[in-house]
């Protein structure tokens, strides 16, 4: 799962999501992801979001890695326009920035020899992430189209 490139010292990734971004990404997972994949305890999570509005500094590898992975999935799930007006950029190069993002930050995190949890949880929400997009599967984008219909 881990490519070349996310691991290459060479490959320079684009800065990182601003704030109203992180905060959006983290209200799109919340909707459309957590509600089906119940990994964490979203208020504690939470908490670790607001460090990363707050600049992050210090914050750990299992926590980036958490928070990419968390990014990750909330562009998968949503569609093109919603990218463009929330993150200003189309959806494949965003999936695939923050895929190559997350792969990086779970290599940082030392993902093959841990026993954190945080790491653990970051790595399960990449991988259920990966297969949803590998098998185009879009069961987590439907939901939300079918929650959108109903509130209408």
């Amino acid at each position: 799962m881990l490519d070349q490139w996310s691991l290459s010292p060479r490959f320079q990734p684009n800065p990182g999501p601003s704030i109203p971004q992180i905060l959006k990404l983290w209200q799109v997972f919340l909707d459309n992801y957590n509600v089906l994949v119940k990994l964490f305890h979203a208020p504690t999570v939470q908490l670790i979001v607001y460090e990363a509005v707050g600049g992050g500094q210090g914050m750990d590898k299992a926590k980036k890695a958490l928070l990419c992975a968390i990014y990750q999935c909330a562009i998968m799930t949503m569609n093109d326009d919603e990218c463009t007006v929330h993150m200003n950029e189309p959806k494949e190069p965003l999936l695939r920035r923050y895929s190559a993002a997350t792969q990086r930050a779970l290599a940082r995190a030392d993902f093959l020899k841990t026993t954190d949890p945080v790491t653990v949880q970051a790595l399960t929400l990449f991988l259920v992430s990966s297969l949803v997009h590998a098998t185009q599967r879009p069961c987590l984008t439907k939901r939300k189209n079918s929650k959108q219909a109903a509130t209408g």
